[in-house]
């Protein structure tokens, strides 16, 4: 039925949905690159924190004045670990967004502020597996981290309480890595169930296409793109009448070649298309009775390699010459000039 939303969204479907927020974003990669920029900041930063912070610690159990300005550098530090955390997080959102601003997103949406709503989405299927993926993740830290605190922390509590500082630092060392690697791996499951529900959301109908369809046909740049397709047809059109022939794939690309000894030694492209282009070129070699060549080897190496108004290259100049004799062969034989 032409009310079922059974096609994909269009490219201005995509793009309108963009302008108002509606984008493919995955909330743990905030979360995650929040964590590896304020990890990257405490490995340059913890060493000279961890001496600050054992000297601040030694003054105030022998009950000495503790030196301001040391304290002042240590809370300083740790600002800039969470400084370099919210860059993380805004970076994150910067490459997801692709750096657009969607101030649609900002307007006041009451069923967001609705308790039922909020309830019904917190017992999603969405919601469930979501949570069971956070116990996992939980857990495998949990087992990463066991043995850690069993021979770290254990060894160097009762013996020196200092030491307790080393001992969170190389708990925290060892932590970081599975971390991470669990983060990124459940970003990426996220962002990409995102970007499939966000499709699956933005999906259209029959109707929906026909409608845009027909807006589109008003909007400039729309016109223009059309303008200059017509204007590139065209020309291939016109460039075809003069051609030899037109070396096809058979339907995808085609390749109109002029081979005249007088004038060069070797054939020439005239012009060459893609997909609505060589279909336009096909029609005028009909019209223009120029001899059409399925070669799709042959076709693809001459679209790739050769630019309008370019000799062939010497590594086609078997095949072509293969291609022009059985053209001028068949011309003779259907009583043509060659």
């Amino acid at each position: 039925m032409s009310g079922e939303r059974e096609l994909e969204p269009t490219q201005r479907r995509l793009e309108r949905a963009a302008a108002e927020g509606d984008v493919a974003r995955s909330a743990e990669a905030f979360g995650l690159a929040a964590f590896a920029a304020a990890g990257a900041a405490l490995s340059l930063l913890l060493p000279a924190m961890l001496a600050t912070a054992r000297a601040l610690l030694i003054e105030t159990l022998r009950l000495r004045r503790v030196d301001a300005a040391a304290a002042i550098v240590l809370v300083l530090e740790g600002c800039s670990v969470c400084a370099a955390a919210a860059m993380g997080a805004v970076a994150a959102g910067a490459l997801q967004t692709r750096l657009a601003l969607h101030p649609g997103a900002l307007a006041l949406r009451w069923e967001r502020l609705n308790p039922a709503e909020g309830i019904k989405r917190l017992l999603t299927r969405e919601a469930m597996v979501h949570l069971t993926r956070w116990v996992a993740v939980a857990a495998a830290l949990a087992l990463c981290g066991l043995e850690a605190l069993r021979t770290t922390v254990g060894a160097t509590w009762g013996d020196d309480p200092l030491a307790a500082l080393g001992a969170a630092q190389r708990v925290c060392g060892a932590l970081l890595l599975p971390a991470l690697a669990l983060g990124a791996l459940g970003a990426l499951w996220e962002y990409a169930t995102a970007r499939g529900a966000r499709l699956q959301r933005l999906r259209m109908s029959r109707d929906e296409v026909r409608r845009e369809l027909r807006e589109s046909e008003g909007d400039p740049h729309h016109r223009a793109r059309r303008a200059r397709l017509h204007r590139s047809l065209r020309a291939g059109v016109s460039a075809v009448r003069a051609a030899t022939l037109l070396v096809v794939n058979p339907t995808h690309v085609a390749v109109a070649l002029r081979y005249d000894p007088v004038e060069a030694a070797v054939p020439v492209v005239l012009c060459k298309g893609g997909d609505e282009r060589a279909a336009a070129m096909r029609l005028a070699a009909f019209r223009y009775n120029v001899p059409i060549v399925e070669e799709a080897a042959l076709a693809r190496l001459l679209y790739a390699q050769v630019d309008v108004g370019a000799a062939i290259p010497e590594s086609a100049f078997t095949a072509v010459a293969v291609v022009i004799a059985a053209v001028l062969r068949e011309a003779r034989r259907g009583g043509e000039p060659a």
